[in-house]
């Protein structure tokens, strides 16, 4: 559970919908070789460990991808990322996240998180034939 030292991190903000839907962001997280977080409202919401948490008041993180779902963009959780490639899926599109981001996706987290599981076992069972 030691993402400071992620290469790869898929973070999930405040507009996930509940602990069901963790399992999709926890699959692509691993199809990417990276490690899940959150931000501090999904750990108050009692849906993942304190260790998770990115910005001010959890770890600060410098990964080579960020790519975060439903997360808002305060200040104090993007202070806590410095990341090569930021990309940002988010339904609102003023949402501050497109501010901070290299990318940003306007769209259903839940139904984008899916396409993206989708294209990588897609490419993934390509490059096995």
């Amino acid at each position: 559970l030691n993402i400071a030292a992620a290469d790869v991190i898929v973070c999930v903000g405040n507009g996930i919908k509940g602990a069901e839907s963790l399992g999709r962001y926890r699959r692509l997280a691993e199809l990417l070789g990276g490690k899940l977080a959150c931000t501090r409202p999904v750990f108050d919401r009692g849906l993942l460990p304190f260790k998770l948490v990115i910005g001010q008041s959890g770890v600060v993180v410098k990964p080579r991808l960020y790519l975060c779902f439903g997360v808002s963009g305060a200040v104090n959780h993007v202070t806590g990322v410095s990341a090569e490639l930021f990309v940002a899926v988010n339904s609102d599109p003023d949402a501050q996240i497109f501010n901070f981001c290299d990318y940003g996706v306007v769209g259903d987290m839940d139904v984008i998180c899916d396409y993206m599981i989708a294209e990588l076992l897609k490419r993934k069972g390509a490059a096995q034939e």
